[in-house]
């Protein structure tokens, strides 16, 4: 991104949007993104973090971990102490930067399995299944095949317990549902991580059903549209409009979340 297109406050104050993007994280710079395709439209992104355009510990992905806790990059929003978390305050990490929490999530990418997706349209939400959702990753993604890495020490290319596992249940990439146009650049890792056990993982959630896209009767506060109820002119465009906690890493269903609400916007549909 140039820098050019980045201003303060007081340099966009008098002046005037066709949409107002609140919050430069993954969904809102996608959204704008596609939204400014169109060069008659103009939008305005409002984030609070700094841009950290050339950022070493943003771009390089082993630095993954260097940013948590620090104020410069990282929200670190307190957690109010419960029961069953030891009555302890833990510190729940949230991108603090152009680019939001995709800035310090270590460039995961992974899909849900198809049946959580076609359950939230299942929920009352028609178009939101699996069909739509595997487009819409298509225009994001260009699928690169990698290669296992060498490493100059011994070491095991995988540990003993994820191994047993992929023995067990192999796996393959299945081209058909890869994009090959997108922006975004995924691959299979050349090892597979060892099971998850450490509480601390746990704490990397995000905000998964914090605005449910429901109907109204159920407690939703989006619609399938993603308008927010009661209200005129204001969309939800984020992950936590999805009702239900998806198994998986939650960066690819942001991308499809936001790529969709464009063409709802514009009242186009690209060609996928």
């Amino acid at each position: 991104m140039a820098t050019e297109y980045i201003f303060s406050p007081e340099d966009v104050v008098d002046k005037t949007f066709d949409y107002i993007i609140c919050g430069g994280g993954t969904a809102g710079l996608t959204l704008a993104a596609r939204l400014s395709e169109d060069p008659n439209i103009t939008v305005a992104v409002l984030e609070a973090g700094e841009h950290n355009i050339g950022e070493p510990l943003i771009d390089i992905p082993g630095q993954f971990g260097a940013t948590f806790g620090n104020p410069k990059f990282d929200w670190a929003f307190p957690v109010v102490p419960q029961k069953y978390s030891q009555n302890k305050t833990y510190f729940w990490q949230r991108g603090k930067a152009l680019g939001g929490s995709s800035t310090i999530n270590f460039n995961a990418w992974t899909k849900p399995p198809a049946k959580d997706i076609d359950a939230i349209e299942e929920l009352g939400n028609p178009g939101w299944g699996w069909a739509e959702y595997s487009k819409y990753t298509r225009l994001s993604e260009t699928y690169v095949v990698s290669f296992v890495s060498i490493h100059s020490t011994p070491r095991h290319l995988f540990h003993p317990a994820a191994k047993e596992q992929a023995d067990a249940h192999p796996q393959t990439p299945n081209l058909a549902f890869r994009g090959k146009d997108g922006p975004v650049q995924i691959a299979v890792p050349f090892s597979v991580t060892s099971i998850c056990t450490d509480p601390w993982n746990l704490l990397a959630v995000d905000t998964v059903g914090s605005t449910s896209m429901l109907p109204l009767d159920k407690q939703g506060v989006v619609s399938p549209e993603l308008k927010v109820y009661g209200t005129a002119n204001l969309r939800v465009v984020d992950v936590g409009i999805v009702p239900i906690q998806i198994a998986s890493h939650v960066l690819a269903t942001t991308y499809v979340t936001a790529e969709k609400a464009a063409d709802m916007i514009t009242g186009k549909t690209r060609k996928i």
